[in-house]
């Protein structure tokens, strides 16, 4: 197990009811030695923990959330196809004036 996991484990397995976010908030930096913030990739996982969700399949869980969103946008792209479009116009309205790399050579677009 990473080290980090296992406050989350341990935060994860507090019965829902005896929850107190004020002071796992200032206990999971104390345990893992800098600040954590825990996003929805975090928060359903814990959740399931808590209804009793096999631990070992918690990883796939934020792994099915983004893969479903993944389909969502080709779906919208095969419908109205825009992406490209909104490329070439950020391209278009931005200009880079960092440090070219070495070896670059630029197109003749420019």
């Amino acid at each position: 197990m990473k080290r980090t996991l296992v406050p989350l484990i341990v935060l994860a397995a507090t019965p829902v009811a005896s929850f107190q976010p004020a002071s796992s908030e200032k206990l999971l930096p104390e345990l893992i030695g800098r600040p954590l913030t825990i996003n929805v990739s975090g928060a359903i996982p814990a959740v399931l923990l808590d209804a009793g969700y096999p631990l070992r399949a918690l990883k796939g869980v934020p792994l099915l959330a983004r893969t479903a969103g993944l389909v969502a946008h080709l779906l919208e792209e095969q419908q109205r196809a825009i992406g490209f479009v909104m490329s070439h116009a950020a391209a278009q309205a931005i200009n880079y004036d960092g440090e070219a790399p070495p070896d670059f050579k630029p197109s003749k677009d420019g």
